[in-house]
């Protein structure tokens, strides 16, 4: 069962226009700002993640460092909330393709000098958020977009920081427990 439906408005806010992706948490939607009059993306959380102990408190803990990593390769955080009992994260609409849907096993990789500009970019962007102090976790193919600019160049977006954490520093409380398994 999905947890929103087309049509649905999130927050008085935001109306999902269509459904992009479904997982096991939750749900990414298109969707309309109606206040801005712009497209957007939102990710909805499954209810019952947002009944968790902390977890609304680790979601918005980790919205905010995510929405502080500035960077033209980063996916720009515009929102959070709740809503209904579900977290939302309202971010950028991207217009490309993930990673995993360009490189498939047994098609031969991009050109050289495009796999590595996309490799760079990638590099740049986690340079970035380290230096901040931010591990990703969950760095994949399908967490990887590439869209392409006007002058026929690829800009690589990284998205999904939702199971990274801050890099513990003296005093720092650590949001998820040593052996836990995250990812995928």
């Amino acid at each position: 069962m999905s947890v929103a439906e087309v049509g649905d408005v999130i927050a008085t806010r935001y109306r999902l226009t269509g459904l992009l992706g479904e997982g096991g948490m939750g749900a990414v939607f298109e969707a309309k700002d109606l206040n801005l009059d712009r497209e957007v993306a939102i990710k909805l959380m499954h209810a019952q993640f947002g009944a968790q102990p902390d977890a609304e408190a680790r979601f918005a803990r980790e919205a905010k460092v995510s929405a502080a990593l500035h960077h033209p390769n980063a996916v720009k955080i515009f929102d959070f909330g709740k809503d209904d009992g579900r977290l939302f994260l309202v971010m950028e609409k991207l217009r490309g393709k993930s990673l995993s849907a360009i490189v498939n096993p047994g098609v031969p990789l991009p050109p050289h000098a495009r796999t590595v500009d996309i490799v760079r970019q990638i590099a740049e962007v986690l340079i970035t958020a380290h230096e901040m102090g931010l591990v990703h976790r969950d760095l994949k193919p399908d967490n990887i977009f590439l869209e392409v600019a006007s002058d026929g160049s690829d800009r690589v977006v990284v998205v999904d920081f939702g199971l990274a954490f801050i890099a513990e520093r003296e005093g720092a409380e650590r949001m998820t427990q040593e052996g836990m398994i995250m990812g995928t």
